[in-house]
């Protein structure tokens, strides 16, 4: 009789791992925008709505999660995305208080839900969406002349960030 060998399952594939360094943008756009946030910063500010993400990233990453947090923009610390085995991943909502064009001194607070999938070590794709759970007053009450609440007002972006030279 042979020697029968007993079913041994394979090893699961090991789950992706993003490589350590500064990352990106490849790519931004701005998908929806339903309080039309990018002509006001235009008309007013003379800058589009992406020209506010932030320029890089510093990520760290092991297998199966990383770390990732905007440079020079805010962030209150980093946020922790966890990366599935067919390479989708999600992050914690991201807390950020901008300090480009000086919008932090307007009291502006975004959160930022960010999740996507992962395309190589190098290399991701997805999707930020933003929300504005605080304004300072003047601020909001300017919007609320103009019937705009801000907590109203999310926009998304599809990003490609891309491990930087």
């Amino acid at each position: 009789m042979p020697d029968v060998e007993p079913d041994v399952e394979p090893e699961p594939d090991p789950l992706p791992q993003l490589a350590a360094g500064v990352w990106v943008p490849a790519g931004a756009e701005l998908v929806d925008d339903p309080c039309e946030w990018d002509g006001v910063l235009q008309g007013y500010f003379g800058i589009e709505t992406v020209a506010l993400l932030p320029g890089g990233f510093a990520v760290d990453g092991e297998e199966g999660t990383f770390e990732i947090e905007a440079v020079d923009y805010g962030a209150r610390g980093p946020i922790d995305c966890t990366i599935d085995e067919d390479g989708a991943f999600g992050c914690a909502a991201q807390s950020v208080t901008p300090e480009a064009y000086g919008l932090g001194s307007q009291g502006w607070l975004y959160a930022i839900d960010f999740s996507g999938q992962v395309i190589d070590e190098e290399r991701i794709v997805g999707t930020a969406v933003v929300s504005y759970p605080a304004v300072d007053v003047s601020t909001a009450n300017v919007l609320a002349w103009y019937d705009v609440q801000p907590e109203d007002c999310s926009q998304v972006f599809e990003l490609e960030l891309v491990l930087g030279d």
